[in-house]
C-alpha cells in the first residue's frame, strides 16, 4: 500500500468548519485572494500576517503567485465562494486537491491533472512551481491537505463562444 493510499481522504460534502486547520487556511486564503482581486483591493498584508501566524509565512508567496497565474493566464469559469461561506464549491475542492497531490505525490506533475481544466500546458509549466511552493510550505509547517481524487469529475464543457481566458471567477 502506497503512502497516498494510507492518507485519509476528504469527503465531497465536507463543510468549511469540518475541515482540518490547514485546509481551512488554504481555502480561506484562496477566498480572500479572489474576493480582493474581484473588488480591486489589496489583501496581501492580511494574507501575509495570517500565514505567518499559522507558521507558514512562505505559503503566502506561493498562494499569491498561483492565484495570479490562474487569473491572468487561465481560462474558463472558476467558482470561488466568499470567505464566510460554509459550503465548498467543486472548484475549490479541485484547487485543494492539486495542493494535496503535490504534498503526497512523488512526481513534479502530480497536481497538473486538477488544474488543467483552467490552465493550458504552457501555463501549467509556469504555474507548477508556485503551486509546489505553496504545497511544500504548508506541508513543512505541518498543514497537510487531504487528497480529493473524486474532485476529478469532469467540469462542464466550455462553450465555443466563451473566451479562452479565465473570464469569470464567481463568488457566492
Amino acid at each position: 500500500m502506497s503512502r497516498l493510499e494510507k492518507t485519509p481522504k476528504a469527503k465531497p460534502n465536507d463543510a468549511f468548519l469540518e475541515l482540518p486547520f490547514g485546509e481551512q487556511m488554504l481555502l480561506w486564503g484562496i477566498r480572500v485572494w479572489v474576493r480582493n482581486y474581484r473588488n480591486d483591493s489589496n489583501s496581501q498584508n492580511l494574507l501575509h500576517i495570517a500565514y505567518s501566524r499559522a507558521g507558514v509565512p512562505s505559503a503566502h508567496t506561493g498562494l499569491d503567485t498561483m492565484m495570479e497565474m490562474i487569473t491572468s493566464n487561465g481560462y474558463g469559469v472558476m467558482e470561488v465562494r466568499c470567505p464566510s461561506c460554509t459550503k465548498i464549491s467543486s472548484d475549490e475542492m479541485r484547487l485543494m486537491a492539486a495542493i494535496a497531490a503535490w504534498q503526497h505525490g512523488s512526481s513534479l506533475n502530480d497536481g497538473d491533472i486538477y488544474l488543467k481544466c483552467w490552465a493550458k500546458p504552457a501555463t501549467l509549466r509556469i504555474l507548477r512551481p508556485a503551486a509546489q511552493l505553496l504545497a511544500k510550505a504548508l506541508k513543512d509547517g505541518g498543514l497537510l491537505i487531504r487528497p480529493r481524487p473524486w474532485s476529478l469529475s469532469p467540469p462542464p464543457p466550455i462553450r465555443s463562444n466563451v473566451s479562452t481566458h479565465l473570464h469569470s471567477v464567481a463568488i457566492h
